[in-house]
């Protein structure tokens, strides 16, 4: 699951929770770092703090939307030695979405690096710590280390994670025939999941670890890379107790940074596979994926009206043109599954971000929301992707064509026009259901995608193709 792509659109929900700030200023850190053997936490020395604030926590620069290297590298300057990352938790980001202030969490630390200090911190001394901002992610941070971790906590936000999954990836590595693989170190994290990678002297690989909600992504990838090797990243392993995913580097350029006159590439490996696995639905849900028909999703959207919690986090014209606009939205759900064609493989999250496109092919990757549903609900989050038209156009008349054995013309045409707007709602239910087993620090962008997609639903019903994605 990415996060929902927001844009520079204005937010129209009502509770904003996440600042936005003026860009060019890069990205600042603050960071949580706990004492080894006690509940202090590293603060700034009393002469760095001001009046007002009874604990100013140790921040450190880096360039605006860091990646986790440079965020890792950063903190270890600050304490003077290497750190675990177990966190890193956007706070704020400039009006085009690049991340300027994150909140990261550490491995305990034993030494006091110079110009810090340990602190035992009480509740009142929360409320005055410096920057306010962090406040929020400070407060859960110090009940969880007196009450226990959270039962939403991911597991690679837990001391002596990282080691033990970078041992497994290392013996794998090596009984696949890589040769001196080196230290694996995080690539890529956020609230959902996590991805580690190591060079060797022949090639390199990457580990993926998701939340307990896609805990079958391992053995999901691994039985689609068993009967459609050629559309899916080489599995060298997986470890289904812990969700963990090992695979070869796909060594090729990710497709949507490509030129958009290639990303039709996209869409033809999808429908191969979508169409190899049509009347597999028993081995698709053997594997993993989780059964979501259209009919569930009708009955969804004509719950949305009882939902309080959904409803007041809409603004007033957004919730008015909703609760009109059901109907429709509830006849488009099923005039698509009386069209067809039968249920199949669902990506869940298809972009061309999450395909590889090179000499060996065109691989779709990231399987954390796969699903046995109708296939074209993959259509809205890609074609969408480009702002060219005429672009779109093409791309969906391309996918349709390659189901024509399937269906009459008319029918696809039917069917790619309603998949746009019941693919948003698919999303719509997807968020919804995501953002409870997030814990709320780790939400980020993923916060009000459930509302952002239904604005989306929205915009596909009145205006089809065309207008904003």
């Amino acid at each position: 699951m990415a996060a929902p792509d927001n844009g520079a659109e204005p937010r129209t929900v009502q509770d904003v929770h996440v600042a936005e700030q003026a860009g060019g200023a890069g990205c600042t850190v603050v960071v949580l770092a706990p004492h080894q053997g006690d509940g202090a936490t590293l603060c700034r020395l009393s002469s760095a703090i001001g009046p007002d604030a009874a604990c100013a926590l140790p921040t450190v620069a880096v360039g605006a939307e860091p990646d986790i290297e440079e965020v890792v590298r950063g903190v270890s300057r600050l304490v003077g030695e290497p750190v675990t990352l177990l966190r890193a938790n956007a706070a704020a980001w400039d009006a085009g979405f690049a991340v300027t202030a994150l909140v990261a969490e550490i491995g305990p630390l034993s030494a006091e690096p110079d110009g810090f200090c340990w602190a035992l911190l009480d509740e009142s001394d929360i409320e005055t710590i410096d920057p306010a901002w962090a406040r929020s992610s400070m407060r859960s941070w110090t009940h969880e280390r007196v009450a226990g971790w959270s039962d939403l906590r991911p597991q690679w936000s837990r001391p002596g994670w990282l080691a033990e999954a970078a041992q497994w990836m290392q013996e794998q590595m090596i009984t696949a025939g890589y040769l001196d693989p080196e230290v694996p170190r995080i690539h890529h994290l956020w609230g959902v999941s996590v991805v580690l990678s190591a060079a060797s002297r022949t090639g390199s690989a990457f580990l993926k670890c998701s939340g307990d909600r896609f805990r079958h992504e391992g053995r999901m990838t691994q039985a689609l890379a068993d009967r459609s090797r050629g559309y899916l990243p080489d599995v060298l392993a997986v470890e289904p107790d812990r969700g963990w995913l090992l695979m070869r580097d796909l060594d090729a350029p990710l497709l949507g940074d490509q030129p958009e006159s290639m990303w039709e590439l996209g869409l033809d490996a999808l429908a191969g596979l979508q169409q190899e696995w049509l009347g597999c639905t028993g081995d698709l849900l053997a594997a993993g994926a989780e059964l979501r028909p259209l009919r569930q999703l009708a009955d969804w959207v004509n719950a949305t009206a009882q939902d309080a919690d959904f409803m007041n986090r809409l603004a007033p014209e957004v919730r008015g043109a909703w609760l009109a606009s059901v109907p429709s939205m509830v006849d488009a759900c099923t005039s698509l599954d009386r069209i067809g064609p039968d249920t199949s493989l669902t990506h869940g999250d298809f972009h061309p971000w999450n395909v590889a496109a090179g000499q060996d092919g065109t691989r779709i990757f990231d399987w954390t929301d796969a699903a046995v549903a109708h296939p074209f609900l993959d259509l809205v989050t890609y074609i969408m992707r480009t702002d060219d038209l005429a672009r779109r156009r093409y791309l969906l008349q391309r996918y349709l064509e390659l189901w024509s054995r399937y269906l009459s013309p008319d029918d696809l045409h039917a069917a790619g026009q309603l998949a746009l707007v019941v693919g948003a709602l698919y999303q719509a239910h997807t968020y919804s259901q995501l953002i409870p087993t997030v814990m709320p620090d780790d939400l980020a962008q993923l916060r009000d995608g459930d509302v952002q997609w239904l604005q989306r639903a929205l915009e596909r019903l009145d205006h089809g193709i065309q207008g904003a994605y």
